[in-house]
């Protein structure tokens, strides 16, 4: 049942609009909670991952994966001052299937990663395909 405790949870989490999706992605993501972070994502969800630069490049598959990818990149953002998201599209918002296209920055003491760009694929209320460009460059 992994990412889930139990059954009802998973039907919970499939049962969520695309917005809500977004938003508990959002929430996780800020507070760099990988547990709760990955059961966004399908068992079978793939991402692909090509930020500039080579950091924590790759193809990540399911839960498991994307838990892999969290352990390159959260590291880099321990204290996050901050994380801003521009030209937001979403198609399907009110459903529990649709696609979202956004642009990301994230600043803090040490990094600053610029030209973040994610489009998420959604179905049944998760993540089943995502794709992620965005620079890491450590600040001196």
């Amino acid at each position: 049942m992994y990412p889930f405790d139990n059954a009802e949870e998973k039907a919970a989490f499939q049962a969520r609009t695309v917005q809500e999706v977004l938003d508990h992605h959002f929430k996780s993501l800020s507070k760099r909670n990988v547990a709760e972070y990955i059961k966004d994502y399908s068992d079978d969800c793939i991402f692909l991952c090509n930020p500039l630069g080579g950091h924590a490049s790759g193809t990540y598959i399911g839960p498991a994966g994307i838990a892999k990818w969290c352990e390159e990149f959260f590291p880099l953002f321990n204290h996050v001052e901050e994380f801003n998201v521009s030209g937001a599209f979403m198609h399907g918002a009110d459903q529990n299937e649709g696609v979202i296209v956004y642009n990301w920055t994230i600043d803090n003491p040490q990094y600053t990663v610029t030209g973040g760009a994610d489009t998420i694929f959604i179905d049944k209320a998760q993540y089943r395909m995502l794709t992620a460009v965005y620079t890491v460059a450590k600040k001196v």
